[in-house]
């Protein structure tokens, strides 16, 4: 196992019981501990590698003693190690550093998400806090050195997906930390109940995917596929069970009434709070004073039939549970998981991001006849569409029809009306008007709290990786 090299590497002493090898990069430090994992030195007890290092302990320090003469010449044969496990970590990008570290990188934050979501990360070793695993890119790097904080943060919450220098990882707990936070999972990395309590090990394979926040569900401890209650312009539910709650999205005045039907105003409830309603405890969602949508989470999950694999009414196609009357039952499922906290609003700022076309160069001047214009939400849209409405339509330069086209949710659809339809969850699966711009996924919770009346403006952005918003804009 071990041959002596021409060219030996340091080996410093770590105490009576431990030496640290310094290495010249990553690769070599992981090829060493694989080595070292496989086939111990006498004595030893642990490995664990770093990033150009390793750190090798030992039972005794006679034993040290004599590792200190063999790992200078040491080099790591090959290592038969086991196939890569493949890991998906859902995040929400909505880190506090996001924007900043984007910015300071010379790109677009969509072009940032899309840079580290489109990764292949793997595992190299573990370190500052239990379940908390170094990754690096797969091959070349595709992101520069990403600095770390000048004064580290006392708390980083757990959960928070981070980058530094040339890696990326999660916080498994909350912490002190001063790595750039650029979103959040609620996946777990660290289970010390479990035979194999760390998430990652080294050689795994990382993906970050992109999913949109679902924060009634993260606050009453469900999957983040449970159904909940959607809702717009308000609602009351009155529990017959033991029941928790929680309402998210768009604001509006929340209450909780002991004895439903009378005047009594009843007892406000943050939104983003979980309550408990006993038997009898009506819950009253008044409607939006901001935003469009309202959601109810109901601990377990609200349980209905589903269709397709969705518990949603397809308001297009006619698939799914029908929508709920007034009288109504509505049965929870049986909970699982931990609560975690939620914001309890969501943006709704007006402004879209949208990467032009694939159909921009159907009208004159490109996306700019879509982000020139400050367009008005009409009251004609539902979960198919947002149908906007303008004092300078969108002029088409070419005749003719376009054969029909898959679409996205997000597409700009202009019709030869040239008053665009912004596709939202129920969208039909292709078109045959041009799609001018797609609003990015991360902006499509804030189009759907649109409400009729409000205004939008669209901001066109590129999101391919290392490039900055150049695209040219126009004030509405």
């Amino acid at each position: 196992m071990t041959a002596p090299t021409p060219q030996s590497v340091p080996v410093h002493r770590v105490g009576t019981l431990a030496l640290l090898v310094d290495l010249p990069d990553l690769a070599t430090a992981m090829a060493w501990h694989a080595a070292l994992s496989a086939d111990p030195l006498p004595g030893q007890t642990e490995v664990g590698a770093a990033a150009g290092t390793v750190l090798v302990r030992f039972s005794s320090p006679t034993h040290a003693a004599s590792a200190r003469h063999i790992l200078p010449g040491f080099t790591p044969g090959r290592t038969t190690l086991p196939d890569p496990r493949e890991v998906t970590v859902d995040v929400v990008y909505d880190g506090e550093d996001l924007d900043g570290l984007a910015t300071g990188l010379g790109m677009s934050t969509a072009a940032l998400v899309d840079l580290h979501s489109s990764t292949t990360w793997v595992a190299a070793f573990g370190g500052f806090a239990p379940g908390f695993t170094y990754c690096v890119p797969q091959g070349d790097p595709r992101l520069p050195e990403i600095p770390r904080h000048r004064s580290p943060r006392t708390t980083v919450p757990a959960g928070s997906v981070a980058l530094a220098g040339e890696f990326s990882a999660v916080y498994p707990r909350t912490s002190p930390g001063g790595w750039q936070l650029i979103g959040t999972t609620t996946t777990p990395f660290w289970d010390a109940a479990s035979a194999h309590p760390a998430l990652l090990s080294p050689g795994d394979l990382v993906r970050y995917r992109p999913v949109t926040p679902r924060a009634a569900n993260d606050a009453v401890g469900n999957a983040r596929d449970a159904a909940v209650l959607e809702n717009i312009g308000g609602l009351a539910l009155t529990a017959l069970v033991d029941t928790v709650v929680v309402v998210t999205g768009a604001e509006a005045p929340v209450s909780v009434h002991r004895r439903p039907g009378t005047t009594h105003p009843g007892r406000p409830v943050p939104q983003g709070t979980p309550v408990l309603l006993t038997p009898g405890t009506q819950l009253t969602v008044g409607p939006a004073t901001r935003g469009l949508r309202s959601y109810v989470g109901v601990r377990g999950g609200v349980v209905t039939a589903p269709v397709l694999g969705s518990a949603s009414t397809d308001l297009l196609s006619g698939l799914g549970p029908a929508p709920l009357t007034p009288g109504d039952l509505v049965h929870a499922g049986r909970p699982s998981g931990t609560v975690a906290p939620v914001a309890a609003s969501p943006r709704t700022d007006g402004v879209l991001r949208v990467v032009p076309g694939p159909r921009d160069d159907w009208f004159p001047g490109g996306v700019r006849a879509l982000t020139a214009t400050r367009w008005t939400v009409s009251p004609a849209s539902n979960r198919v569409g947002i149908r906007l409405a303008g004092d300078r339509p969108v002029v088409r330069d070419r005749d003719g029809e376009l054969p029909s086209e898959g679409m996205v949710p997000g597409s700009v659809q202009v019709p030869p009306d040239g008053l665009p339809v912004l596709f939202l969850r129920d969208h039909a699966v292709t078109g045959g008007y041009p799609v001018i711009a797609t609003v990015v996924p991360g902006d499509l919770d804030a189009a759907a709290q649109l409400a009729p009346g409000s205004t939008v403006t669209f901001r066109a952005v590129d999101p391919d990786p290392g490039t900055t918003d150049r695209i040219p804009q126009e004030k509405p």
